[in-house]
């Protein structure tokens, strides 16, 4: 990862001092949100490209809308359009 990088650029001590990299990767080895045996079809026209992660998104998406409440004083600065390929 860019984050251990020696680079100018790309160096940020605070990757380097909350872990290392080495262990980074081990956890990321690991780290899984679903159960393969429920794999959907990918045929289907209502696949779920976030299939692995929606119970954690959707609990993320809940939580924000209950404990964020923006005020009068919320500024868009920037508006970004992408197109998903």
């Amino acid at each position: 990862m860019d984050y251990w990088s020696a680079l100018e650029q790309y160096f940020m001590i605070f990757y380097r001092n909350a872990m290392k990299c080495v262990r980074f990767y081990h956890m990321h080895r690991f780290l899984h949100f679903s159960d393969h045996k429920n794999d959907p079809d990918k045929t289907d026209e209502n696949y779920d490209q976030l299939w692995k992660m929606r119970a954690i998104f959707d609990r993320l998406i809940d939580s924000y809308a209950k404990f964020y409440s923006p005020t009068e004083h919320l500024v868009v600065d920037e508006i970004v359009l992408f197109k998903h390929v």
